[in-house]
C-alpha cells in the first residue's frame, strides 16, 4: 500500500508552531502574529514564508539575510518538537510494515523544504525518512505530481477535506481518505468524520 501523508495540521502541529514558535521568534505576541498572518498572507491567498514576512515589514537585504540565517539555526533546533506526539511511532510502524510512505505538502516551496529538511523523524530528517517528498506551491501542481499513482491501493492522510476529495478524484476508488481533525477538515457538503492520529494507529495497528 502507498500511504500519502500531508504535513501541516496532519503530522505537524502548525497551529502551535505559528502561535508559540514563529510569534516568539519574530518578537510578536500571539495576537499580533495571528493578525499579521491573516492580513498579509491568508486573506491575500499568499503562502507564508519568513522571507516574505520580513520583506513586507520593509527589512533591507543585508539585515534580512542575517535574520534568515538566525531563523535557520532556530528552526533546526526547535521544529521537531512541533510534530504531533503520535507521529513518529505511526510513521515508523507503517515503514516497518513495508508500505511506501510519501509526504505531499502544499505551501511556499522554499519554506516547506526548510521545514522538511530540519524536521527529525526517528533520528532522520523527514527528507531522508520518507520514500518520496512532494512539495507544491499550488494544489493543481500537487494533483499533477500524484497522478502517476492512479489506481494504486492508497491511504491518504490529510486534514483538508476539499483537497483530499480532489486528490481522491484523481487517484481513483482504491484511494481511502483518513481525515485528520483540523481547521480545514469540515464541510457541510460531505460526511467524512475527522479523527486524530491515535485513531489512525488504532485502525491499522
Amino acid at each position: 500500500m502507498i500511504i500519502i501523508f500531508d504535513l501541516d495540521y496532519t503530522l505537524f502541529d502548525t497551529a502551535r508552531f505559528k502561535r508559540d514558535g514563529l510569534a516568539l521568534f519574530f518578537n510578536m505576541s500571539q495576537t499580533e502574529f495571528k493578525n499579521y498572518y491573516k492580513i498579509n498572507f491568508k486573506d491575500k491567498g499568499i503562502n507564508y514564508s519568513p522571507k516574505e514576512h520580513l520583506r513586507i515589514l520593509g527589512w533591507k537585504h543585508k539585515e534580512m539575510m542575517a535574520k534568515l540565517n538566525e531563523f535557520d539555526d532556530w528552526l533546526e533546533k526547535e521544529i521537531s518538537r512541533y510534530l504531533f506526539p503520535e507521529a513518529n511511532k505511526i510513521l515508523n510502524r507503517f515503514k516497518q510494515a513495508g508500505h511506501k510512505i510519501i509526504l505531499a505538502t502544499f505551501g511556499d516551496k522554499e519554506f516547506q523544504e526548510q521545514k522538511i529538511s530540519a524536521l527529525k523523524i526517528n533520528d532522520l530528517s523527514a527528507r531522508e525518512f520518507f520514500d518520496e517528498v512532494i512539495i507544491s506551491n499550488k494544489i493543481k501542481a500537487e494533483l499533477e505530481e500524484l497522478k502517476r499513482f492512479q489506481g494504486e491501493d492508497i491511504l491518504l492522510v490529510d486534514d483538508n477535506l476539499k483537497e483530499a476529495l480532489e486528490l481522491k478524484g484523481i487517484l481513483g476508488d482504491k484511494c481511502e481518505i483518513f481525515l485528520i481533525d483540523g481547521p480545514y477538515a469540515r464541510s457541510g457538503e460531505y460526511n467524512i468524520a475527522p479523527r486524530g492520529l491515535k485513531d489512525l494507529a488504532e485502525k491499522f495497528f
